[in-house]
């Protein structure tokens, strides 16, 4: 070891000094020594490792070379500790290194004295703890995320409007999230540029340049001006990193920052705003951080959505009320008598000039019908009228009206049968004729009269829905306006012809609808029928019985509304829901059941490696072992379809998954099926799981083999996609933009609707119950879901199938090829805590793992673990611990072992794979994670590979 020149330092020479000697230079920790005038007299290697300076470039120089110049008056503080002969221990503080970085370091200084016991100087062992200490800080740093995240939730809960949520998200982000400004930008509807409208942050004058570079047209290259064009979140993650055409950096590092982010705002699907984050510290974003931040966009856009709805439906409401005082006005500004009945005679809405005219109060009235107002011997007449007025459209009668002290005034009444929402009135005028007898003849006054109804009529008639009337023999006398726009023929051509054969898909429907109008008078339902270009569709019929002045059955007047969206949109929503509700059941068995199977599979092995087992025990543990592995992929299954599988996603090139399954697919469909396989050289890469996708891929092909029984042709196709949103809407979980689409058709035997119809739910199958799980086509579409992506399936009987996959384009490299690491050993002899709720299978583990030589510490759930710890002697190598445990869960118990063990090995376990895995953020690369069940040698190997510090796969 160097030594100082100043002899009051250097101990006396003998073998204790040889051995602490020995030991100072072999240690791990800088080991220093200085005089009380700062002057370093010792440096050991450990020292040279920890700061790069060597021992000739430190012997005899100034200690504070180490310290940083805002922490100088540290060394002071400790010079008059150790001249009063006191230790520092375990102080956290910076110091420099010679490449000018600074490390945090623990330290612990103790006095040297010499041989008469005065103090001479000071020694010092420094750890660095920097790993440590950016561990910590990470945590700190998700921790405020977490609780930003909340916090915005609790900010779209209670905000009202947009710019009250903008608001409180940036302050949300600055105060809570750790950010050191927060901006949101929008960009109205007739506006060419994003605007700030909140902003939160110490740095002043960012807001400027924010608005500067995204409101410029076109946008340039910045983090918020390619977030807006492309849709996705951009990062640039070091400010200060050399870029000539990026004006904008140093402008914003000038204000401290040192790195930013800019996420799309979408409402209604489209791009209209912009999250801006910026932090002062270089590479803040990460992985975990964008993933949060995304999360709160997503929610942010919900909202927005929810106030675009919420302030269109204020404004419906808004013109009804106008449009309701309009017609309230006209109503009562017009002459005579105006009134509104419904099918069954009953008044709805009359003006002032009925009560007047007729002496009956409004309470007298709402209890009347039309004919109590007429003399009997006319009632016959106003019924046939009123029939009529249903039945074409419109009447007009010269009637006397009787008033409630029984006057008869001659009136002139014209009646309009008008639809609103889809319900049938008639709406009437009443004219008082008196005068006008006297004055003019019967044909003027009809002249006038009708003249003024059509105004009238005009501004009550807001019929929308096809209307036709026909004859009893279903030939078609009238066709209105909307008839033509909802099935493509013009009234000149369907006059006369029969609506029974024109319109109606299933003959037996209509024939069954038009027993009910000719028996009840009325038919209301559902009807299945066709345009003129072939396409079908839904209608909401509803048919009335016209009659003639005798009572005969004359004609059936129709009013039919189209409600093939609102169909297709229900089921959409019935079948996502039931899909949804047998994956929350799927996701939920697998915790329970993978332990079960845990505990199968390791028993069954250990029986299996027994020595003397006759032949009839082996061949019954191989059953059991058999059966536990149909199970195991069972559950694989199941959670493939609920989207709760753990997939490692990778960047692909979709063809070279296909040309790499082909002959796996050749063995699969037999040699009477010929496969063809097309593959678009132009398609772009997707993101998948490559070992799901050949899951896809053998299921749909298994799937056409059993189609095939007689051999045919099997076609595996790729192509580019690009999907509108048209296609979008219409097909549950696809997304417009490009995509990469996948096909698989079969020349089999096909399939009709009401097999299509459930053809992707779990256990549905039309095979044989021992021929097939009925797992197949639902674990296909739970892996394409899980994907982004989504699937599409066009089958006819006798004509075959096709199932397309799109799967969304991705501007990423390819990933590269994972490398299997060789076989590795199973025993040792390192000390595990085992920390394992259910009792039968920390029970097997324990015992499996001793019997490979392991020293175990079983614990029953996180606290119990940390009691075992207490134990200041304790030591271990490994944590095996299961991820979701009541009381503190295994992420969290990993997070406190390390910080007391921080070279301590994790292993986690789960049969619990939905999304609480990944909340815990045990999805990572580095963390390494064994699905259960297991069996006890495939758990050996894994901890011998995390022991190792190599992954496996």
């Amino acid at each position: 070891m160097p030594r100082s020149s100043d002899e009051r330092l250097e101990p006396q020479k003998g073998p204790d000094h040889e051995r602490l000697a020995a030991i100072v230079e072999s240690s791990f920790d800088a080991i220093i020594s200085k005089d009380l005038d700062g002057i370093v007299t010792s440096w050991n290697p450990a020292a040279t490792a920890v700061f790069g300076y060597t021992a000739e470039e430190m012997i005899g120089q100034p200690i504070t070379r180490l310290i940083p110049t805002d922490r100088l008056n540290e060394e002071a503080l400790i010079i008059e500790r150790i001249r009063r002969g006191e230790r520092a221990e375990f102080l956290e503080t910076v110091r420099c290194r010679k490449d000018g970085r600074k490390i945090d370091v623990s330290i612990t200084i103790s006095p040297i004295r010499d041989s008469s016991g005065a103090i001479v100087g000071a020694s010092k062992i420094a750890r660095d703890i920097s790993r440590q200490k950016e561990r910590e800080r990470e945590i700190e740093r998700l921790n405020a995320m977490y609780a930003a995240l909340s916090q915005i939730n609790q900010a779209i809960v209670w905000s009202t409007e947009r710019r009250e949520l903008f608001d409180r998200v940036c302050r949300v982000l600055v105060e809570h999230g750790g950010f050191r400004f927060a901006c949101i930008g929008w960009q109205e509807s007739d506006a060419h540029s994003v605007v700030p409208t909140a902003w939160s942050g110490e740095a002043a004058g960012v807001v400027d340049l924010i608005h500067a570079h995204v409101g410029e047209a076109p946008l340039e290259a910045s983090p918020a001006g390619s977030a807006f064009r492309s849709g996705a979140p951009c990062v640039d993650n070091d400010l200060l990193e050399d870029s000539p055409s990026a004006d904008w950096k140093p402008l914003l590092a000038a204000h401290g920052i040192r790195s930013t982010a800019s996420l799309p705002i979408r409402m209604g699907g489209v791009v209209c705003g912009l999250l801006s984050v910026c932090s002062e510290r270089a590479w803040f974003f990460q992985a975990r951080e964008m993933a949060l931040l995304e999360e709160a966009v997503m929610d942010m856009s919900f909202a927005l959505d929810n106030f675009s709805r919420e302030e269109a439906r204020r404004g419906a409401e808004g013109r009804l009320r106008t449009e309701k005082s309009f017609s309230d006005s006209v109503i009562e500004s017009m002459p005579g008598v105006v009134y509104l009945y419904d099918l069954r005679g009953q008044f709805l809405r009359w003006n002032r000039n009925v009560e007047t005219v007729t002496g009956y109060s409004a309470a007298e009235i709402a209890k009347m019908s039309p004919v109590d107002f007429f003399p009997d011997e006319e009632k016959a007449l106003l019924r046939a009228r009123i029939a009529e007025a249903l039945a074409v459209g419109e009447s007009q009668v010269e009637a006397k009206l009787r008033t409630k002290g029984g006057a008869l005034l001659p009136y002139y009444f014209t009646g309009r049968r008008v639809v609103m929402d889809g319900v049938v009135y008639l709406a009437g005028v009443g004219i008082d004729i008196s005068e006008r007898r006297r004055a003019e003849s019967e044909r003027d006054l009809r002249h006038r009269a009708e003249a003024k109804l059509l105004e009238q009529a005009t501004l009550l008639d807001k019929a929308q829905d096809a209307i036709l009337v026909r004859d009893l023999e279903h030939r078609i006398t009238y066709w209105n306006k909307s008839a033509e726009a909802l099935y493509g023929w013009p009234a000149s051509e369907v006059m006369g012809r029969s609506a029974r054969e024109l319109l109606y898909v299933e003959p037996a429907q209509f024939d069954e609808a038009m027993r009910r109008a000719l028996v009840e008078g009325e038919f209301v339902g559902e009807l299945s029928q066709r345009r003129r270009d072939g396409r079908r569709l839904t209608v909401e019929g509803r048919w009335t019985l016209v009659r003639d002045d005798a009572g005969e059955p004359r004609a059936v007047f129709a009013i039919n509304t189209d409600v093939s969206e609102r169909k297709r949109l229900e089921e959409q929503l019935r079948q996502s829901q039931k899909m949804e509700a047998v994956g929350q059941f799927a996701g939920g068995v697998a915790h329970d059941f993978n332990n079960l199977l845990t505990v199968i599979v390791g028993c069954s092995e250990h029986l299996a490696g027994l020595q003397g087992l006759d032949p009839a025990a082996q061949e019954s543990v191989l059953a059991i072992r058999e059966t536990s592995d149909r199970a195991a992929d069972l559950t694989r299954k199941l959670l493939s379809f609920s989207r709760r599988s753990i997939l490692q996603p990778k960047v692909l090139d979709l063809n070279a998954v296909v040309a790499g399954t082909a002959e796996l697919l050749r063995r699969i469909i037999g040699d009477d099926v010929q496969l063809v396989t097309v593959l678009d050289p132009h398609i772009g890469r997707v993101k998948a799981d490559p070992t799901q996708l050949d899951q896809v891929l053998m299921n749909l092909a298994a799937n056409a083999r059993d189609a095939m029984p007689d051999g045919g042709k099997l076609s595996v196709e790729t192509s580019v996609a690009v999907l509108d949103e048209e296609h979008a809407s219409s097909h549950p979980g696809c997304r417009r933009g490009p995509h990469v689409r996948l096909s698989v058709t079969d020349t089999g035997h096909g399939m009709g609707t009401d097999v299509l119809a459930h053809i992707f739910e779990p256990f549905y199958t039309t095979k044989e119950s021992s021929k097939g799980t009925g797992l197949g086509l639902a674990t296909v579409y739970g892996i394409v879901q899980q994907s982004g992506g989504c699937i599409h399936v066009r089958s006819e009987p006798g004509q075959g199938a096709r199932f397309d996959i799109h799967l969304p384009v991705v501007d990423e490299p390819a990933g590269e090829t994972v490398t299997r690491s060789a076989p590795v050993e199973t025993t040792g002899h390192e000390t595990i805590l085992l920390v394992e709720d259910d009792e039968q299978v920390r029970r097997l583990v324990a015992q499996s793992l001793r019997k490979q030589g392991y020293t175990v510490l079983p614990a029953t759930d996180g606290l119990n673990a940390l009691e075992v710890l207490a134990d200041g002697d304790a030591r271990i190598d490994l944590l095996l611990t299961d991820v979701m445990m009541p009381n503190l869960s295994g992420a969290e118990l990993a997070r406190r072992i390390g910080a007391r063990f921080p070279s301590v090995k994790v292993l986690f376990m789960s049969g619990y794979t939905d999304d609480a895995v990944l909340r815990h953020g045990l999805i990572e690369e580095r963390v390494a994670f064994i699905q259960k069940p297991y069996t006890p040698s495939q758990l050996a190997r894994k901890i011998r590979e995390v022991l190792r510090g190599t992954r496996g796969d």
